[in-house]
């Protein structure tokens, strides 16, 4: 699970993926806008068959805050 959203995130992000990693906090990474974000969750759900809740998506502060949610569901 925590590749495939790592996968998600680099080519939607178009960052390497060996930057991307669960301490990496959203509010740093400069094109994760709330466009890009919803693109994201969308793959995500996509890809997965899981969904992260837009309100607890909202609250999410790190990609590890992700990756956790998903394993939850």
């Amino acid at each position: 699970m925590r590749e495939k959203v790592y996968d998600i995130i680099s080519k939607k992000l178009e960052m390497d993926i060996n930057d991307i990693n669960d301490e990496l906090r959203i509010a740093d990474v400069e094109a994760w806008d709330s466009l890009t974000y919803l693109l994201i969750l969308e793959e995500i759900e996509m890809a997965t068959g899981k969904t992260i809740p837009i309100e607890k998506a909202a609250e999410a502060e790190s990609v590890g805050q992700l990756v956790e949610w998903l394993e939850e569901e």
